[in-house]
């Protein structure tokens, strides 16, 4: 198995590496090409050796707020519903369904979660740990660089999603 990624988390049921899996769930293939569309059919059958098939039922909690964050998920099938605070309160800050994908700052920034995730239903997802990472950007530089870079234009518009936000809401004269 190429990517030594895949230990099971807590909460998911590893059915194994995507590139082994993939002919029995094409629509896991299908989301990927639609997640990366820079990438050529090459290099996401190269991706696929180092990201595994995931599954977890419905109302299971996927990580929580304050958890190291050791892996991202790409949702395949499912939805998923993204916490802030006591999950018990109903601080939903969104919703995720297929294509969406969740975990990526703490996997690049190697700090803890910020929100806690939960499975709306049972989901299926493409799991990406931290090993698995950093093992694809030392045997497969260039396809590392179209991962991070992915990751950066994403992250990027959110922030600037939440920039646009805060701005319709900023009042500069109240007190």
């Amino acid at each position: 198995m190429t990517g030594s990624s895949a230990s099971p988390q807590s909460g998911f049921d590893d059915l194994g590496e995507l590139a082994a899996v993939s002919k029995r769930f094409p629509h896991a293939t299908t989301v990927l090409q639609r997640a990366f569309p820079e990438m050529g059919p090459v290099e996401l059958r190269q991706f696929a050796r180092y990201v595994h098939l995931c599954v977890a039922r419905e109302g299971a909690v996927l990580f929580r707020e304050g958890d190291p964050g050791k892996f991202m998920l790409f949702v395949i099938d499912g939805m998923v519903q993204v916490l802030k605070g006591d999950p018990n309160e109903g601080n939903t800050l969104g919703l995720l369904d297929a294509g969406k994908s969740l975990g990526e700052m703490a996997l690049i920034d190697g700090r803890t979660r910020s929100a806690t995730c939960v499975a709306m239903q049972d989901c299926a997802f493409a799991m990406l740990t931290e090993s698995a990472l950093s093992q694809l950007v030392s045997e497969q530089p260039r396809l590392g660089v179209t991962i991070y870079r992915h990751l950066a234009q994403h992250l990027s518009g959110r922030l600037r999603r939440l920039s646009d936000a805060a701005a319709e809401k900023w009042d500069p004269f109240e007190m």
